[in-house]
């Protein structure tokens, strides 16, 4: 500062200094500051909560406009859908501040998201809550309409709506349909419709018929679908069929249908006439195809009503008694009769203590109760039964759910119902506290209030040191209201010096909300010294919008209404509103000068969404707002300046279509083709005929859809299935004769020839059809049925299906032989030619050709076969120990009646079982398929592994040609090689040659030879041939033969030699040939060798052939002796048997 200015003195200087506190607005600048209250989600990882800041300008020192609650604490504007949470970190709201600061500030506040509660009881529409599983049983009996029985299971269940998310976590189903007695009920009950005089038919939903007349018990779950049954009744005498007396036709008839009331001991009710003549047709009036009885008001027809009315007068009186039953409803169509319907409310209001002050929240439920009613009466009927099992035990009883009631650390909880104290156990209120039910009567309204105190004293005493709310009056004191000494710091401190509050002292240097009289203080009402500013916000007067509901800008009413325009023509009017309002300040001059936030009667400010309920699925339902199509009715949010709007609800018919699945019964999931039928509700389309594809035929006993008229209804029809199977066309060739495919006569003719050179002809024949079908449904795919015969014996009334026995002449001395063709044939003991097929190895009827001929005794020979064909037999060796183990075979050829020497190849280590004879030769003939059977045992060797030692066979050194060789005893003869030859047997002789002079010829000496089925003896070999057979296995204990022979019917002719012959029971016996006399030189060879011979026995018993060869003293030479002999064989046998022995 210069005292000279331009070299002159200057005016006078005055400086001013004025002191400001480090932080505050300098004089000049803008002092706007703000205080802001941020919301952090605690439920979604404390993120802020977008557009919710709650904001507070102001300039420093002035004063907050904290919004308190009715009990003076600070009310914070929570943001919707959110409320106050209970993190650790809140601040604590009664330390927030009065005034702005000179700087900005920002408190975090914790939220979490508000849940609501979803009812069961008001979301009925709603398959997420509520599941209703119907049974419907419609009953068809003529000349009645149907009447149909409807059982019910409900399932149900509650949510938590996030009212910030949206999601809901849903609770567990409950079984809200119980019995009588109070039991859940979860099945629905079994049904039997047998009704005496009817054919009862059941009919399930899938078009199934049932196989009997109960329908069974269904246990029933959430999921499971609606199902639905028709009993239809069937009269076991003609419907409408009626016994009309001669005598009274024409005169006046009456019948009189008397109704009576089964429930009340079948007393009588009304009665109604019909009026005619006898033998008329009575005039029933008829609707819908069915009887209408004029039926009292409140009546229905008893289950066991099954009337069948009289399609004529039959006699002059007649009375029909119609049995009708009460009309029982249930209560909840009874909404306005406390005597059938109630609703049990609970209201749950809980207060907790917050950092603020406390918190209320009120929850609400209900149970709706009822009893049925019975319309005639108009009494209750039965126990009061409720829709939702709340504490989901499955026992259906009517207790609200327990209520949890959550500890709060520092508090102790209590509990209210309806203003009487009630235990808290475990941190819940029993559910058994909550009965909806008093003696089985509906319970008064609960009111359940919950509230916390804190714990500990809330009045201390008066000594030093104490902490509070109230402390005494000692020095060194904090809390709310402090004592009077010095250095107290509160809200309320003393009058000393130096102290700071809301009321500090009046000496100097104070600064407070309220300062004192001196100089250069400042606040909201600073003291009269200078430079201390003023305002021209003092003295407003409130406008309240809540009250001012014409003014727009301060009362605003956002209405949604909602137009159900129903398919019956009326209107249902709904209305969702929100009413915003806020209040208004005037000054003295009467201007508006500010306005609070707008506030709403919501706490959502939400329009909640509406489900419309559906009428049926014939219908769909459209929506329009204002005009504009919408999907419909949405939860919308809403401001003060949302507009109002309308939304019109309308009902539009759709095209329904009846569908006819015609499906392949041979296949459930083959749908072969469908017809289509369309229409809308109340329409009745007439199906003129079933379009059933081509190829394709309905299975009998199905509906008839063919001229049906179909009524579309309010659900959605479900198809109709109708089985098919292939149109098969048949042609049978009974009726085409001429056809050989299908129709055939066949013959089987039997030429004769006889010894004298005569012939004859016999015919047996046979008529065979079949059925030839040709399938549609494949292509006209043709197949043929099996022939069938269409002949018949007379006598058995038996379809003929081959050429049985013929009886053939027998001639004396002549065997009689068959043959089809190349093929022999048998003709059994009683001379009848065997039964034959009358079809081929293809199965097709064939003709058969049979020659018979007549060969003389004792020839072998069958003039009519080929002597030079070659056949052959099968020798198969089998375990002893085992019949079904073979081990071996050997194959012997020759021909026809040809005697073939046997040497036995047994296989290795076997030999033949213990009383098994060996082989000697086999006798060849035609087409003997079956195998001769020998029986061998394994061969045991010893520790030292060489074979055990034979038996013994006496025998003497190697013969020379003329006498066999046979082994030493004991030691290890060789086979004789004698040089004689083996006359070979011709023409089907018997016997067998000895000596190399009669080579050749066909002269025998007493030898016999038999076959059966499993075994053969043979005998008459020479003694080369003989000796060799019975040395081929010098292990065996004997060389016995086993066989299998009948001696029925046998000749014993001593002078003859039997050939083989086949016997009535299918093996071969032995019939007599006459002997050729032998060659003198053979005849002298003969007479040197003794030959014993065991004669069969019969077939029921096996006995040993024994075969001796020995020479015999010269004297012998010309005898003839005959002995009786005992059957020489140690097996056991019933008596002893006396055989020839036959010397020569």
């Amino acid at each position: 500062m210069t005292a000279l200015i331009n070299g002159e003195p200057a005016q006078d200087i005055t400086v001013k200094v004025t002191y400001t506190k480090d932080g505050a607005t300098k004089p000049g600048q803008d002092n706007t500051v703000k205080v802001t209250v941020q919301f952090l989600d605690q439920d979604e990882d404390d993120k802020i909560v977008t557009d919710a800041d709650q904001v507070m300008t102001g300039k420093a020192g002035d004063k907050i406009d904290w919004k308190l609650n009715s009990d003076g604490k600070l009310e914070l504007n929570v943001p919707k859908h959110y409320v106050l949470g209970d993190n650790k970190n809140n601040p604590d709201f009664n330390n927030f501040p009065d005034r702005f600061s000179d700087v900005d500030q920002t408190y975090k506040v914790y939220v979490k998201h508000a849940k609501e509660l979803v009812s069961a009881a008001t979301h009925e529409g709603d398959s997420n809550y509520y599941r209703r599983i119907t049974r419907a049983i419609t009953q068809n009996v003529p000349g009645q309409k149907p009447t149909t029985i409807t059982d019910s299971i409900i399932f149900t269940r509650n949510g938590v709506k996030d009212e910030v998310t949206g999601d809901v976590t849903y609770g567990k189903w409950t079984l809200a349909t119980t019995d009588k007695e109070g039991q859940p009920l979860d099945s629905f009950k079994q049904m039997d419709f047998a009704t005496k005089g009817y054919k009862v038919t059941i009919t399930n939903g899938q078009g199934k018929q049932l196989d009997s007349t109960i329908i069974l018990a269904e246990k029933v779950t959430v999921d499971s679908k609606d199902e639905s049954y028709t009993v239809d009744y069937t009269p076991e005498t003609k419907p409408g069929e009626t016994t009309i007396d001669p005598s009274e036709i024409g005169q006046p008839a009456t019948i009189i249908i008397q109704y009576k009331d089964a429930d009340e001991d079948n007393k009588d009710l009304s009665t109604q006439t019909f009026t005619g003549k006898v033998g008329e047709k009575v005039d029933w009036p008829m609707g819908d195809g069915y009887i209408h009885l004029n039926i009292p008001e409140h009546y229905t027809l008893a289950p066991n009503n099954k009337n069948t009315y009289p399609s004529k007068f039959g006699k002059t009186s007649q009375t029909i008694p119609v049995y009708l039953k009460h009309e029982i409803t249930p209560g909840y169509d009874h909404k306005d009769n406390p005597d059938v319907y109630r609703e049990v409310k609970e209201t749950v209001v809980v207060t907790e203590p917050t950092d603020s002050g406390t918190a209320t929240m009120t929850t609400g439920t209900a149970i709706v109760l009822y009893r049925d009613i019975d319309e005639v009466t108009n009494r209750p009927v039965g126990n009061w039964q409720n829709l939702t099992d709340f504490n989901g035990d499955k026992k259906g009883d009517t207790n609200f759910e327990a209520i949890k009631v959550d500890p709060i650390e520092g508090y102790t909880a209590s509990v209210t119902k309806n203003g009487q104290p009630i235990s808290i156990t475990d941190n819940e209120i029993s559910s058994s506290e909550l009965s909806a039910l008093v003696n089985g009567e509906p319970a008064a309204n609960i009111t359940i209030e919950v509230k916390y105190d804190k714990e500990g004293s809330t009045n201390p005493g008066t000594g030093d040191d104490q902490k509070g709310d109230n402390p005494g009056k000692g020095n060194d004191h904090k809390g709310d209201n402090p004592g009077k000494g010095n250095d107290h710091k509160g809200d309320n401190p003393g009058e000393g010096d130096d102290h700071k509050g809301d009321n500090p002292g009046e000496g100097d240097d104070h600064k407070s909300d309220n300062p004192g009289t001196g100089d250069d203080h400042k606040g909201d009402n600073p003291g009269k010294g200078e430079d201390t500013p003023s305002t021209d916000d003092q003295d407003l007067t409130i406008v309240y919008g809540i009250s001012d509901q014409n003014n727009h800008d301060l009362y605003r009413d956002i209405i949604r209404t909602i137009n159900q325009h129903m398919p019956d023509g009326q209107v249902n009017k709904m209305r969702q509103g929100i009413v915003f309002y806020r209040n208004a300040y005037k000054n003295k001059a009467g201007k508006i000068v500010k306005y609070d936030q707008w506030q709403s009667t919501s706490r959502t400010n939400t329009l909640a969404a509406m489900t419309i309920p559906g009428a049926g699925d014939a219908y769909k339902i459209t929506y329009t707002e204002d005009g504009k199509q919408i999907d419909g009715i949405k939860e919308v949010k809403v401001t003060p300046d949302t507009k109002s709007s309308v939304i019109d609800v309308n009902y539009v018919p759709v095209e329904q279509k009846f569908v006819l699945n015609y499906v392949d019964k041979n296949d459930p999931k083959h749908v072969v083709g469908h017809q289509d039928i369309l229409g809308k509700i109340g329409e009745t389309v007439v199906i003129d005929k079933m379009n059933i594809p081509k190829g394709w035929t309905e299975v009998p006993g199905q509906p008839d859809y063919n001229n049906y008229h179909y009524k579309f209804g309010s659900k959605l029809p479900e198809p109709k299935n109708i089985l098919v199977e292939h149109k098969i066309d048949e042609i049978s060739g009974l009726q085409d004769k001429n056809n050989p495919e299908l129709y055939r006569e066949v013959t089987r003719t039997v030429n004769i020839t006889y010894p004298d050179g005569q012939t004859g002809t016999g015919k047996q024949q046979i008529v065979f059809y079949r059925i030839k079908q040709v399938d549609e449904a494949e292509n006209n795919k043709t197949t043929f049925s099996p022939w069938t015969s269409n002949s018949v014996n007379a006598n058995t009334g038996e379809d003929i299906i081959q050429y049985g026995l013929l009886p053939l002449h027998p001639v004396k001395g002549y065997t009689i032989v068959t043959k089809d063709g190349d093929q022999l044939l048998t003709v059994n003991s009683k001379d009848q030619l065997q039964i034959q097929s009358a079809f081929n190895d293809q199965g097709e009827p064939i003709n058969r050709t049979i020659t018979v001929t007549y060969v003389k005794s004792g020839s072998t020979a069958d003039p009519t076969q080929d002597p030079n064909t070659i056949y052959s037999r099968q020798i198969t060796y089998v375990s002893s120990e085992n019949k079904d183990e073979v081990v071996g075979t050997q194959t012997i050829k020759g021909k026809l009646g040809e005697h073939i020497p046997v040497k036995l190849e047994i296989p290795a280590g076997w030999k033949l079982a213990k009383g098994v004879d060996a082989l000697t030769s086999v006798v060849i003939t035609q087409d003997d398929d079956t195998p001769i059977t020998i029986a061998l045992d394994k061969i045991v060797k010893s520790d030292s592994g060489k074979p055990t030692g034979g038996d013994k066979h006496e025998g003497g050194k190697p013969g020379t040609g003329q006498q066999g060789g046979n082994h030493n005893e004991g030691g290890t003869g060789s086979q004789g090689s004698g040089n004689s030859d083996q006359g070979n047997i011709r023409g089907g002789t018997t016997g067998t040659v000895a000596g190399g002079s009669a080579s050749g010829a066909q002269s025998t000496t007493g030898s016999t030879s038999s076959t059966t089925s499993s075994t053969t003896a043979a005998t008459g070999t020479d003694t080369k041939t003989a000796t060799a057979a019975s040395q081929s296995d010098t292990s065996s204990d004997d060389s016995d033969l086993t066989v299998n022979l009948d001696d029925e019917d046998y000749d014993d002719d001593s002078g003859d030699v039997e050939a083989p012959r086949h016997h009535k029971s299918g093996k071969s016996r032995l019939v007599v040939v006459p002997q050729p006399v032998p060659a003198v030189p053979v005849l002298v060879l003969l007479l040197l060798q003794l030959h014993v011979q065991l004669l069969p026995l019969p077939a029921t018993h096996q006995t040993s052939a024994l075969m001796v060869n020995h020479l015999l003293p010269v004297h012998l030479l010309t005898s003839l002796l005959t002995v009786k002999l005992y059957q020489m064989d140690n097996r056991s046998m019933p008596k002893a048997k006396f055989w020839m022995l036959r010397v020569k």
